[in-house]
């Protein structure tokens, strides 16, 4: 071999490790690639082989099934050529025999390839692994998954049987696999319970593979909810979504969740789902089967969107590409309705190719069962209460002036055509008055486009009209300044402009010139000098303005004026005149969103949070009429930040969902409205969504290459979601990095706040690293001067010390206490006070630990606190009993019993306690009525 070979060889081998330390994805993939096509350039066969040999297991994976079948195929060749020089396992992770038991499946799904063909390919499996002296566990397992794509339900049943009479070996389906395999089948033959107790062994035994357990908690989703076990069906949405999201070949999983929320009345989150996966249904071109399982999914949910009346709501992606194959090009997304019709038509074509294939009607029925769910409903919400409001019908304007508002509106919005057809629909009516305006918001409409040509033409129409109407010295004015009075200004023409404002005044012409140049004029000083300046010439504009208005000047006067005043601190005044110009009926009909969008933040800067709700969702009905996403989401978002200051957590959310799903309409950034909506959910106690929202913004901020910082803080709350959607270690991995990229950005009090939430997690489960956790924490806190984290971390440290049997900690516990006291912080002091009794208790220190125990209970009962305060006390009761002192025990039970009412759960349950102590001292007559009492 030559240096030049051998360099060659050892990038190739090189190549491969790196590979294989990486996830399946496209940096993977590229590397193997590159080692194929680098072995095969050198005529380094054996190395060629062994590329393959992990580029098919890595396209399957992905769903390439092209590559897949063509680089098993080369080896299946190359091995059967030279079985030394090609092994069948060459040293890879996934052997040649394993990747039989793909092959056939996806053969399988794809209609092109006839039941003889994939027959074949079981009989060639079965033969190699007879060979090889491997079981046929394998074997029959594929057999069963074809015979389900072949529409034989029977022969799939037979499979099983015959695989379960074989014992397992190395070439057998995972325990995962099956077991998802056999709970889908459980559900084919109406076999819930059966399908729900494999799944339930799934997680149980914490078993998983490459889309396991995902694939087998989205598949579970309607057996759930038709057992009734519609809180374990939403855990197990959110789960499984949040573990599919990212796969790129995920779209047979995600499917599941569009039915669900189909069924569920998750609809607005089906459709976000669809938006965001609609462009990975046909990720594999060949698997024809999943394209059939994908569109009537897509048209399950699409139907329960039309049925809600929403079928025009515009489903964006679905014009990408990858759908021209399934359901025809399209220059522009379709809408529900169009998708829906479309998905169900596909998948019929489908269906129909298979059955002739297969030889029978089992696509059909399938589809006709998909169909059945139009009828299948379910009250489980996923995300809390919704909000979708529709926009009012929009009514034809009376007059010139509503076509003129109408037109204003709309280009507003941006969009030109519909405010064209307003200026038309209102120059039909003849009104001299109006007829300017009209070619006023033209002009406009041009100069925004930046088309020069066209809005000199249309000012022209203007200037002729305004001559009509009488308005010569108007008329004059513009002729002389051009554009530059319709807002193509710059600072540069301020001269002209003040000049012709003297000309105008000492000319004494009308008003009307005057309060144009002067608005003119006052924007262009906002922009260049500062609002003060400004404000000079738009109070004089203000003051000058005729009572009728003519020519529909007021409005622009006082916005510019509102953006003066609040930009010089003016803040009453700015909410005065707010109020004054949204109160106005002249201005009914008219676009007011900047107006009312200032107020609601003036009123909420204020603390009159009741008056800015009020101006703010006026701005959001007028915004979801408007129908623009980017001003939708804008003022949903205003809308959610009032009402959580009104404490009013369930509407907030709501509406910052709502927020959320107009800005990726809008294809603007989320992750600030998905991290106030993430708050949200969690505060309210939708811990599913809440840990899917935050785990979307970190996911979002690492992928941005956001501040440590920023991360540091999202990583904290995704920490509390996933400990409140009981994954600890999900916590434990948050905690961890939030501390490490707090530390690394300097933020140190977010650094304590972090490492004291992983303390109290390691401490929870007993982890000795506790006291590690809580004295990093403690060290960020004083480095920050967080005078609120140190006690707190203090606490934790000598709890966890004394956990680990160090008496040190006790002094801590101290520290914390002279803290706490010396702010006047009572009940904290009390708090760590009954820490210190139970350490002192589990130190052995008994009686100075039961009357610490019990000064603190007294202290905490005091602040209100009676639940910690009994804590207390039952441990203290324990300690005693434990150490034979059972009379003393019973004496504190009975006072921590009489804490609480009679009929509640902790009276109740201190009661069992004292009867079983009371058992113990052969006081059973008084344990038999302490125990009826609870019956």
């Amino acid at each position: 071999m030559t240096t030049t070979g051998s360099r060659k060889s050892r990038r190739i081998e090189s190549l491969l490790d790196e590979a294989a330390a990486l996830p399946t994805g496209p940096e993977e993939r590229a590397l193997l690639d590159e080692a194929v096509r680098l072995a095969d350039e050198a005529g380094e066969e054996e190395l060629a082989y062994r590329a393959r040999m992990f580029l098919t297991p890595s396209a399957h994976m992905a769903g390439d099934t092209d590559t897949m079948l063509a680089s098993f195929g080369w080896c299946v060749g190359r091995h059967d050529s030279d079985p030394v020089r090609f092994p069948i396992d060459p040293g890879v992770h996934v052997d040649l025999l394993f990747q039989y038991k793909w092959m056939a499946s996806r053969l399988a799904s794809n209609t092109r390839f006839p039941r003889e063909r994939v027959e074949a390919i079981h009989a060639d499996m079965e033969r190699r692994y007879r060979e090889a002296g491997v079981g046929q566990t394998g074997v029959l397992q594929s057999r069963h998954d074809v015979a389900l794509l072949m529409g034989d339900v029977e022969a799939a049943g037979r499979y099983l049987a015959l695989r379960d009479a074989l014992q397992r070996d190395d070439y057998s389906h995972c325990e995962a696999c099956v077991r998802s395999s056999d709970a889908s089948f459980a559900q084919l033959r109406g076999d819930d319970a059966e399908a729900i107790r494999l799944w339930e062994e799934i997680l149980e035994q914490n078993l998983s593979c490459g889309e396991e357990p995902e694939s087998a908690e989205s598949d579970i989703l309607l057996a759930l909810l038709r057992a009734g076990r519609f809180d374990d069906a939403l855990a197990a949405h959110a789960r499984s979504y949040r573990a599919a999201r990212a796969n790129p070949d995920g779209f047979p999983i995600v499917e599941h969740h569009l039915v669900f929320c189909a069924v569920t009345g998750n609809l607005a989150r089906g459709l976000q789902l669809l938006e965001r996966h609609i462009d990975r249904l046909a990720h594999d071109p060949y698997h024809e089967a999943s394209h059939f399982s994908g569109l009537a999914a897509v048209a399950v949910l699409l139907d329960a969107v039309i049925d809600a009346g929403e079928g025009d709501t515009v489903v964006r992606g679905s014009d990408h590409p990858s759908l021209d194959g399934l359901l025809g090009a399209s220059d522009t997304p379709r809408t529900a309705a169009q998708l829906r019709g479309l998905s169900w038509a596909a998948a019929e074509e489908l269906a129909r190719r298979f059955d002739a294939r297969n030889g029978n009607g089992a696509y059909a029925e399938r589809l006709a069962a998909k169909r059945a769910l139009r009828e299948v409903r379910y009250d489980v919400p996923f995300g809390g209460e919704a909000f979708a409001p529709r926009p009012a019908a929009p009514t034809a304007p009376a007059d010139a002036v509503g076509w003129l508002a109408r037109a204003r509106t709309r280009l507003f919005a941006g969009d030109v055509a519909a405010a064209t057809v307003a200026v038309e629909h209102g120059l039909a009516l003849e009104d001299v008055v109006v007829t300017p305006d009209l070619h006023k918001t033209l002009v406009w409409a041009a100069v925004e486009r930046d088309d020069l040509l066209a809005a000199t033409a249309h000012h022209a129409r203007r200037i002729a009209a305004l001559r009509a109407a009488g308005w010569t010295e108007q008329a004059d004015v513009e002729e002389r300044l051009g554009l530059t009075v319709l807002g193509h200004a710059t600072a540069d023409d301020l001269p002209a402009l003040v000049a012709e404002l003297e000309r105008a005044r000492s000319d004494g012409e009308d008003p009307n010139v005057l309060v144009d140049l002067l608005a003119t004029i006052g924007a262009l000083r906002l922009a260049a000098d500062g609002p003060d300046a400004a404000l000079e010439a738009l109070d004089e504009a203000a003051a000058l303005l005729p009572e009728e208005d003519p020519q529909f000047l007021r409005l622009s006067v006082q916005g510019q004026r509102l953006q003066a005043l609040a930009g010089a601190g003016r803040a009453q005044e700015a909410e005065a005149l707010t109020r004054a110009v949204v109160d106005d009926p002249r201005n009914a009909g008219w676009p007011l969103f900047t107006e009312l969008r200032l107020r609601a933040q003036l009123l909420t800067a204020e603390g009159r949070f009741e008056e800015a709700l009020v101006a703010a969702e006026r701005l959001l009905a007028d915004a979801v009429s408007l129908d623009v996403s980017v001003v939708v989401a804008s003022s949903a978002q205003l809308v959610a930040m009032i009402l959580a200051d009104l404490g009013r957590p369930d509407e907030a959310a709501a509406r910052a969902e709502f927020a959320v799903r107009h800005a990726e309409r809008a294809e603007q950034p989320t992750i600030g409205m998905r991290f106030a909506l993430a708050r949200f959910q969690l505060e309210v106690g939708r811990t599913a969504a809440a840990l899917e929202s935050f785990e979307t913004v970190y996911l979002e901020e690492k992928e941005a290459g956001a501040e440590p910082q920023a991360v540091a803080e999202t990583a904290l709350f995704l920490g509390e979601a996933a400990l409140a959607g009981d994954e600890p270690g999900l916590a434990y991995r948050s905690w961890s990095e939030a501390v490490a990229l707090a530390q690394q950005a300097e933020a140190f009090e977010l650094a304590a706040r972090a490492g004291l939430s992983l303390g109290n997690l390691l401490l929870q489960f007993g982890d000795p690293d506790a006291v590690d956790a809580f004295a990093a924490a403690l060290a960020d806190a004083r480095r920050s001067e967080a005078t609120g984290v140190i006690p707190a971390a203090l606490h934790g440290l000598g709890r966890a010390r004394v956990a680990a049997g160090d008496e040190s900690g006790l002094r801590e516990l101290d520290e914390a206490i002279g803290i706490a006291e010396a702010e006047d912080a009572t009940w904290f002091a009390a708090n760590v006070l009954d820490s210190k009794g139970r350490c002192l208790i589990d130190l052995g220190q008994l009686d100075l630990g039961v009357g610490t125990v019990l000064r603190a209970a007294d202290a905490l009962a005091d602040e209100g606190d009676v639940m910690t305060a009994a804590g207390g006390e039952v441990h203290a009761a324990r300690g005693l009993a434990a150490a034979g002192r059972a009379e003393e025990a019973v004496a504190i039970l009975r006072g921590t019993r009489d804490r609480f009412d009679e009929r509640t759960p902790p009276h109740a349950g201190i009661s069992l306690e004292l009867a079983d102590l009371l058992d113990g001292l052969g006081r059973s007559g008084e344990a038999a009525q302490l125990r009826e009492g609870v019956a």
